[in-house]
């Protein structure tokens, strides 16, 4: 919208450029052959034949891991499934002794994806089930990493167009997505 008081515009013309921060990295991949070196396990845990059963009728489970470093967002990813027919399995997750989340596991595998906030260098995560809701794990990977963001401005801009509300903008690639801002 024009303003009747402007003496002058500013048009500036960009793209959006995500470029990954040092990359994404993978820290934990196991498909629970064995425990990934490092971890330990508390309550009722067993591995056996590529998965880990966590939690019995009677006690708690739990796996958690060695010092990790999550100073930037990181994604932990799940493959998970209830025990038998016990009511809705609830799978936790804290990091460094803060609740980071929880998934409901179901009666089949099912992936799930944890989006964990930026803590530490120094991280520890548990992954523990409560007891009487016992939980499969099959697969577990963790990676590490993010995204720059930043504008990029189209060669030109950004430009003043005095009291022009209306300019044609030349040079753009149709296989680019473009953002502009009028000041």
């Amino acid at each position: 919208t024009s303003s009747s008081t402007a003496t002058d515009y500013e048009l500036h013309v960009f793209q959006i450029i995500k470029e990954s921060s040092g990359g994404f990295k993978t820290l934990v991949e196991t498909n629970f052959d064995a425990m990934p070196s490092g971890w330990n396990t508390d309550g009722y845990t067993e591995v056996s034949s590529g998965e880990i059963r966590m939690a019995s009728g009677s006690n708690p489970g739990s796996i958690s891991s060695p010092k990790l470093n999550l100073s930037t967002p990181t994604t932990l990813m799940l493959k998970a499934k209830r025990y038998g027919t016990d009511a809705s399995p609830i799978i936790y997750i804290k990091v460094d002794g803060q609740p980071a989340g929880s998934i409901t596991t179901e009666a089949d595998y099912k992936v799930f994806n944890i989006e964990i906030p930026a803590a530490t260098t120094g991280s520890l995560i548990e992954i523990y089930a409560v007891k009487g809701k016992r939980v499969y794990i099959t697969d577990m990977t963790i990676t590490t990493g993010s995204e720059k963001v930043t504008e990029q401005p189209v060669e030109g801009f950004p430009m003043q167009t005095g009291l022009t509300t209306a300019l044609q903008v030349t040079g753009l690639s149709p296989k680019n997505t473009y953002y502009y801002t009028v000041k």
